[in-house]
């Protein structure tokens, strides 16, 4: 039996990490991506141990190099899942953000997810079956203070997660919005906010992968996770 394949963006740490060894753990092969190689490598081992493949495509989600090089290995590999996950943070008022922080949130965030998905829906719309799953934040449905640019990236994923379940359906393809509130990893950590009672992302990527099963007679379209209230 040929296992199925799902690609993770920004899986070098963090949810994107997680997300890989749920995937695997569950007989997945998995295309790893990111910009640190020795992470990716040490996150390969461990996929690797599950009897499963694993590929790396290392680059930066913001080139279309990288873009391109995501579509060719999740093509040869017969995809089954993208997962867009890589995503920056960013915290501030409009006055002091620059040019070039607008720019990388909205290329990160929103116009990566948009173009990768372009590249690889086709793959999806052949066959009649995949499964797209845009990782979003807890902040695009309840804005929060100084988050302006963040938040409209991340507004702008959940129009096109929205829109794009419409013409998708007809394919045959589900799109899942997932919407994500603080976890324990390095980008939420940099924010300087207190990630001790944070949720931990292997139980987020287990409620991820569990929305991502298939049920006879329905299925999930938009998922929020947050923390147990304690």
């Amino acid at each position: 039996m040929v296992n199925e394949t799902v690609l993770v963006t920004g899986s070098s740490k963090g949810l994107g990490e997680s997300l890989a060894l749920i995937f695997s753990k569950n007989n997945y092969d998995i295309i790893l991506h990111g910009r640190d190689e020795e992470n990716l490598r040490q996150i390969k081992e461990k996929i690797l141990t599950k009897n499963v493949d694993c590929e790396i495509v290392k680059g930066d989600i913001k080139s279309y190099k990288t873009i391109e090089k995501l579509f060719q290995v999740a093509k040869k590999r017969n995809i089954s899942i993208l997962v867009n996950n890589a995503g920056v943070d960013y915290s501030g008022s409009l006055e002091n953000t620059n040019f070039r922080d607008i720019e990388d949130a909205l290329e990160v965030n929103l116009i990566a997810p948009i173009k990768l998905t372009k590249k690889i829906y086709p793959l999806f719309s052949r066959k009649k079956s995949g499964i797209i799953v845009n990782i979003n934040s807890v902040a695009s449905l309840n804005v929060p203070e100084l988050k302006t640019i963040y938040c409209s990236s991340k507004k702008g994923l959940e129009g096109f997660t929205d829109s794009l379940r419409f013409e998708a359906k007809k394919e045959g393809i589900r799109i899942i919005g997932v919407y994500v509130g603080g976890m324990k990893t390095d980008m939420y950590a940099k924010t300087g906010r207190d990630i001790s009672r944070c949720m931990n992302p292997l139980d987020v990527a287990q409620i991820i992968y569990d929305a991502c099963k298939k049920n006879q007679s329905a299925s999930m379209d938009e998922l929020t996770i947050n923390k147990n209230i304690k």
